[in-house]
Order: C-alpha cells, then structure tokens, then sequence
C-alpha cells in the first residue's frame, strides 16, 4: 500500500514543465532616465512556493522593458490542478525612489499534461508535460503589494513571438 500511495505522489517527478514569460514592464517615471528591476518567478503550491526562475537585475531605462525569461518544474503535487506563477519583483519605480516589493500572481493555471506527445516523452510511456507560454504587460509605476494578473495571452506548446513582443534584450 505505502508503494502505491509513494507512487501517486512521485508520478509528478516524471515531469519536466516549461514556462516561458515574455514580459513587458512599462515604468513612467519622467524625473530618471532608469530604473532597478529585479524580478524572479516562483510556482505557488499547497505546500510551498517553488522556485522556478532565479531572480534576475536590471537597469533598464524608463517607460516600456521588454524581456524574456525561462524556467523548468519537475511536476507538481498530486492533487494540483497546475502550476501557479508569481513573480516576485522589487523595483525603485517610485516617485521617491524608494524600493518596493511587488507580488504580481498569474491567474492564468499552466495546467499540466496538456503538451502533445513528441517521440521523446510520449505521453503513453508515462512522461507527461506541460509548455506554457504567457505574455505578461504590467505596469509597475508606483505599485507595491499583491495583485492577480490575467496575462495578455497564453499559449500551449507553442513558444512562437507573440505578435506585440519584441524583447529590448539581444
């Protein structure tokens, strides 16, 4: 019995799950040329919050901030309906300067096992995943605190440019 029930709850480690943001975060903050951003993504679980993207700096200069990032889960717990992504940002985009933290909690479930099998992890070998894609615009100008975000779009194994997304990094 104990096998079993070890099992149920391990199957999520066969996983490997992609997410991609592509993000824009405008700050219009007219007095500075720029601005600092660190922003790091984490999966919210019944348990625990998850890692999913290491926090990562910028200085990008005011109005709107265009970028990318990528990260991995090795499944979720039993009972979950998906992962829920939440970045957590801390950012000086303030009429004084001063740093904040900004919870910003994706409304959006990357629901897991919806990928369409590949050779590599067909799904009836038992390897299930998920490719989730968001499109994330939020305008962060004097904004602290926590907030549900709907992404602009979402797409399923698909990681094709979104039409509006063109990242300032190169």
């Amino acid at each position: 019995m104990f096998s079993v029930i070890f099992l149920f709850f391990c199957i999520g480690a066969l996983a490997r799950d992609h997410l991609k943001f592509d993000t824009t975060i405008i700050c219009n903050m007219e007095e500075n040329d720029t601005y600092n951003l660190t922003i790091g993504w984490y999966e919210v679980d019944f348990f625990d919050v998850d890692n999913m993207i290491d926090p990562i700096h910028y200085t990008p200069k005011t109005g709107n901030f265009s970028f990318t990032l990528s990260g991995t889960q090795q499944g979720d717990e039993a009972f979950s309906e998906g992962y829920e992504p939440r970045a957590i940002i801390l950012h000086n985009c303030f009429d004084n300067e001063e740093t904040h933290r900004l919870t910003l909690t994706v409304d959006r479930l990357c629901e897991m096992e919806q990928s369409v099998p590949t050779a590599y992890f067909p799904k009836e070998k038992g390897f299930f995943y998920s490719d989730c894609h968001y499109r994330i615009i939020n305008n962060i100008t004097n904004k602290k605190g926590n907030f549900n975000i709907k992404p602009a779009n979402f797409t399923y194994d698909d990681y094709s440019p979104f039409p509006d997304f063109t990242s300032d990094i190169h």
